[in-house]
């Protein structure tokens, strides 16, 4: 529930933000500024350290995956700050959707349970009572 309140709330927000400082660039490096810091002391507050212990092919697939998710931010916070927010919200908010049959199809170790189904349901869900109210 938290999930699904924080993405049907984050649009809006950061369209409020936008109509303040109308930069989707400085949106999303401030954003993941405070995400990395928040990374950063929870790696340090458990193990006492910043640096995380991982193969070459793990921080490699952790760098892509962290410039695809970066592009993508950038991207929302450019689409929010041009566009209506009706619009916008629910395609950011079909992504748990494409998530699901992505991995579905591409990696067939991963089982889809009813429980992440009804997870990126509920996600999606909490979007549209959101978008209503």
């Amino acid at each position: 529930l938290a999930s699904a309140l924080v993405r049907g709330v984050a649009p809006p927000i950061a369209k409020i933000g936008l109509a303040i400082w109308p930069s989707p660039l400085w949106a999303c490096l401030i954003g993941y500024i405070m995400s990395s810091l928040v990374v950063l002391t929870v790696q340090r507050v458990r193990k006492g350290s910043f640096m995380v212990q991982a193969s070459r092919d793990g921080r490699f697939w952790f760098t892509l995956t962290g410039i695809s998710n970066g592009l993508s931010a950038l991207c929302l916070f450019a689409a929010v700050r041009n566009g209506p927010i009706t619009l916008v919200a629910p395609l950011a908010a079909i992504y748990p959707l494409v998530t699901v049959a992505l991995s579905a199809v591409m990696l067939k170790h991963v089982e889809i349970t009813a429980r992440i189904v009804a997870g990126t349901l509920l996600t999606v869900a909490g979007v549209a009572l959101v978008l209503i109210a």
